[in-house]
């Protein structure tokens, strides 16, 4: 059993109101089907949804690679929001200290999959 299937959907939608649709629905689908892919595609929605507004952009098609401060703008402050949002979401305890050492998309990936106890998908994951 995973976090998120203790929430009901329409606690979900409360929990994520003002965030796009299209991350509710990553949330939702991951609620459905606990695996590394889409807790992917519900972290890069909430991500998303923080980065600074001049420059955002889709994150649906980035490589774990992407450097979250360099190539996304994403500063500490920053991260430590969604961190904040991701942690209320999958009741999962994520420090200050660990998302100090996350310098990539796929190293956030790799953090959240171990605290979770779900392996990465092959071929995911990144330096911390």
């Amino acid at each position: 059993m995973n976090a998120l299937s203790t929430k009901t959907e329409e606690s979900l939608r409360q929990e994520l109101r003002g965030f796009p649709a299209s991350t509710v629905d990553a949330v939702l689908s991951l609620r459905e089907e606990f695996t590394p892919d889409r807790l992917r595609g519900a972290m890069l929605g909430v991500l998303e949804f923080y980065l600074p507004k001049s420059g955002t952009r889709s994150l649906t098609r980035i490589s774990d690679e992407t450097r979250l401060g360099e190539d996304l703008g994403v500063d500490s402050l920053t991260l430590a929001e969604a961190a904040f949002k991701l942690d209320e979401l999958l009741t999962v305890p994520i420090e200050t200290h660990e998302t100090a050492q996350v310098k990539t998309v796929g190293a956030l990936h790799t953090l959240l999959c171990e605290k979770l106890g779900l392996l990465p998908a092959a071929g995911s994951g990144g330096e911390i």
